[in-house]
């Protein structure tokens, strides 16, 4: 099962897709989501693309 993904800035959408999971750096700290992960909404820490 795919989990729906939307990368979002306050401007515009960034990205939307399926993943099977997300890893992110966010200003609190790293995060893993996995599928039947609640829905979170993070501030993404400034990284390289990659």
């Amino acid at each position: 099962m795919a989990l729906n993904v939307a990368v979002v800035s306050a401007e515009r959408e960034l990205w939307t897709g399926e993943a099977t999971q997300v890893i992110a750096r966010t200003t609190e700290g790293e995060i893993g989501i996995l599928t039947g992960h609640e829905p979170v909404l993070a501030i993404l820490a400034p990284g390289s693309r990659g």
